[in-house]
């Protein structure tokens, strides 16, 4: 009966062992999930900033993008105003001829009043001298 009490108990050591065994297991794979949870958290995490950076590059891209609209904007509206400066001096240099060509007409408007004038002081000369001329004559 001793016999079969120590074998019971041998019995029931290596039952423990093998339950302290399977225990140590069980910690070790509960350990492993731990990390592997934290490794997916991590993961998460990366994948959270890698969404976040993506997000501040479009933001980026979109001010950069709003910036070059704006200096195209700038270049138009300055391209407009060469444009209008163009026409302003265009229309100066019409207005210099139009006053030029006016100013000529006048000078030889000016010039005919002269010829026409010295015209009549050649013929008024012309007939006070046939006109002192005459009673000359008719004296003689």
């Amino acid at each position: 009966m001793l016999v079969v009490v120590v074998v019971l108990l041998v019995v029931l050591l290596v039952m423990m062992q093998l339950l302290l065994v399977l225990l140590l297991v069980l910690v070790v794979m509960q350990l492993l999930l731990v990390m592997m949870q934290l490794l997916l958290v991590m993961m998460q995490l990366l994948l959270v900033l890698l969404l976040v950076l993506v997000v501040m590059q479009l933001l980026l891209v979109l001010v950069v993008m709003q910036l070059l609209l704006v200096l195209l904007l700038v270049l138009v509206v300055m391209q407009l105003l060469l444009v209008l400066l163009l026409v302003l001096v265009v229309m100066q240099l019409l207005l210099v001829m139009v006053l030029r060509s006016f100013e000529a007409v006048m000078v030889l408007r000016s010039f005919e009043v002269v010829v026409v004038l010295r015209s009549f002081e050649v013929v008024e000369s012309r007939l006070s001298n046939s006109s002192s001329k005459a009673p000359t004559s008719a004296t003689t």
